[in-house]
């Protein structure tokens, strides 16, 4: 096969941008045999660029929720730090405020989810997982706007 002549950065970007329209013509419910017409490829390509380009998106959501989560236990971090000496001191009320910290940390981190799984079928856990996957989703287009 005879090496391309286009030099890869702009292969890559007539790729990424067939991907997007694709992925625009989908969403705006065209079929994948609409969209092959409309980019001028077959009907096994449409339906890659389409999957490809999910692909994609689903590897961004998980990146900026993965950013957002390390954001997040950041800030408690700075926050069991303000208050950390005076819950040392026995402040009641700081103490309280320490194990809610604590806790919203462990529920962030999933460090409570084997106790909260056991028990569940599979299909309670595949449901547990479905809901969370969507959160991690929701949360993460929240934080893109």
């Amino acid at each position: 096969m005879p090496k391309s002549t286009v030099p890869v950065s702009v292969a890559k970007a007539v790729l990424i941008d067939h991907r997007a329209r694709a992925l625009h013509l989908r969403r705006g419910g065209l079929t994948f045999e609409e969209i092959a017409t409309e980019l001028k490829v077959d009907e096994k390509r449409a339906r890659r660029l389409c999957s490809d380009a999910m692909e994609d998106a689903r590897a961004q959501v998980a990146a900026n929720a993965k950013e957002l989560q390390a954001m997040e236990v950041s800030r408690l971090d700075a926050m069991m730090n303000s208050i950390w000496d005076a819950a040392m001191r026995g402040n009641l009320p700081v103490i309280d405020r320490v194990i809610k910290i604590m806790e919203r940390r462990a529920k962030m981190l999933g460090l409570d989810a084997q106790e909260r799984l056991d028990g569940l079928t599979p299909e309670e856990i595949a449901l547990e997982a479905q809901r969370a996957i969507q959160q991690a989703m929701a949360t993460s287009s929240a934080a893109g706007n």
